[in-house]
C-alpha cells in the first residue's frame, strides 16, 4: 500500500499494538485473534468516526 493514495490521500497502514496507541483511525481491522477483546476495543473507541471491519466469528453480533 505504500504510495498508494485515494482523491489524493495518501493511505497509511499502522499496527497497533495496544488500545492507547490508536489516536486518529479511519478504518480498524480486527483480527479474528482478537475476539476475545472486542468489548475493551469497542469501549475505546466509543464516540470516535472508526469503521471497524473483523474476520471474527459473530462480529457484528457483538457490537460492531
Amino acid at each position: 500500500m505504500r504510495g498508494e493514495k485515494v482523491n489524493d490521500r495518501l493511505l497509511a497502514v499502522q499496527r497497533y499494538r495496544r488500545l492507547d496507541e490508536i489516536k486518529t483511525c479511519h478504518i480498524l481491522f480486527i483480527s479474528q485473534s482478537e475476539a476475545n477483546q472486542l468489548e475493551p476495543i469497542f469501549t475505546s473507541l466509543k464516540g470516535r468516526n472508526t469503521l471497524t471491519v473483523s474476520d471474527a466469528v459473530g462480529f457484528a453480533q457483538r457490537g460492531a
